[in-house]
């Protein structure tokens, strides 16, 4: 195939699966393509890639050993007859599983430094900045006002979950920073700052600071700028947050949620909300079970199909829950996976989106489903692999 054929390809799949925007358009019933179809079409581009470039070298990616490891995990736990298993989230494990073994295959084509793919992230970044922005100031843009996903206030873009949009510009903004010159970052990192605040995800304001803070450790901000972006961020939202919470007031209906959100965030112990009252309730309940079924758990699906309305939102209590004490590690050794040898000179993009992604994973149980996620664990171990092996030729 053309090689800029091939790159427009992967470009344009790019921004379809990162951006979630047919996960979006199939939920609101605007079109009937889903995501197992466009799984489909990408094994059947690998195995054009493969067969036309008769190159197996992605097999060597460490990322692959998890793969395998993860899949022994879950046909193991689906023959263990004294586990409870929900047929529907092993079908989901599968589809998830094997997703990202297309995924990594499918970016490889890409050339060493991911260019292509990482320029997607940057444009799919940028957009989702702009829809929470717009959304936030225009609801029901995204969303109907009555839907089931809609939460007052709070922007999601084509992610239709704040937190998980939070998340996801965060994560891209991770993948794509080295992209944008060093004097420049700053704002980039602004933009931002702003999408992931109109979403009021407290994981995601959380770990956007933590990511800061590495960045600033690696140097890889303008030090100039390090230190006066946080009082120009502080400064700014001390004088607008007034204002901020007269327009919600004003122009959102069933805005509660949200106001409690921004007295959770003057005053934290002060200022509770039923969410967060909600969320340990659930990682409370989800320690129960792995308490109650410490080696083999309480079998997949324990916490997604239980009697509550949500589920851990804690990936190591959920794997926990449902795999005994192996699930602990489980989540942990696939962000070692994709570290694992992987080129000094990727290795604060690489070692910073771990450490961040480990975070959330406190706050997230959905960190081995959403396909943007798995796309970026693809992206991260080509990365990684590509670079190191680039090195380790210049050295023989």
């Amino acid at each position: 195939m053309n090689h800029q054929l091939s790159k427009i390809i992967l470009f344009v799949f790019t921004l379809l699966i990162y951006s979630n925007v047919i996960n979006f358009y199939q939920t609101t019933h605007l079109i009937g393509i889903t995501y197992t179809q466009i799984i489909i079409l990408l094994c059947l581009l690998v195995i054009f890639f493969v067969f036309q470039n008769h190159d197996f070298s992605f097999f060597k990616i460490a990322l692959y050993k998890w793969i395998f490891f993860y899949l022994f995990l879950l046909l193991l736990w689906y023959i263990f007859p004294s586990n409870e298993l929900n047929i529907l989230e092993f079908r989901k494990k599968l589809l998830s599983i094997f997703s990202l073994f297309i995924f990594v295959i499918f970016i490889y084509q890409d050339n060493n430094k991911l260019s292509t793919v990482r320029w997607a992230i940057f444009i799919v970044t940028i957009i989702s900045v702009f829809n929470n922005v717009y959304e936030f100031f225009n609801p029901g843009s995204f969303l109907p006002l009555g839907s089931p996903h809609y939460i007052p206030g709070r922007s999601s873009g084509f992610y239709m979950n704040p937190a998980t949009s939070g998340k996801i510009i965060l994560l891209g903004s991770i993948l794509s920073y080295g992209l944008v010159p060093k004097k420049y970052r700053i704002f980039y990192f602004f933009l931002i700052f702003i999408g992931i605040l109109f979403t009021f995800s407290r994981s995601a304001l959380i770990a956007f600071i933590l990511f800061y803070f590495i960045l600033s450790f690696y140097k890889e901000i303008d030090f100039k700028y390090s230190f006066i972006f946080p009082i120009i961020i502080v400064s700014v939202l001390t004088i607008s947050m007034p204002y901020l919470q007269n327009y919600i007031q004003t122009n959102i209906q069933g805005s509660s949620n949200i106001l409690n959100r921004i007295s959770w965030f003057t005053n934290p112990e002060k200022h509770s909300d039923y969410s967060a009252e909600e969320r340990l309730d659930v990682a409370n309940k989800a320690l129960y079970l792995f308490e109650t079924h410490p080696f083999l758990g309480k079998g997949l699906g324990a916490t997604r199909h239980w009697n509550e309305r949500v589920s851990a939102h804690n990936i190591y209590l959920t794997n926990m829950a449902e795999f005994g004490i192996i699930g602990l590690f489980i989540f942990p050794l696939l962000l070692y996976s994709l570290i694992y040898r992987c080129g000094k000179n990727v290795q604060k993009t690489m070692y910073t989106y771990v450490l961040v992604v480990f975070f959330l994973g406190f706050f997230s149980h959905m960190l081995l489903d959403e396909f943007t996620s798995l796309y970026a664990y693809a992206i991260l171990a080509n990365l990684g692999f590509k670079n190191f092996n680039i090195e380790l030729s210049k050295k023989e």
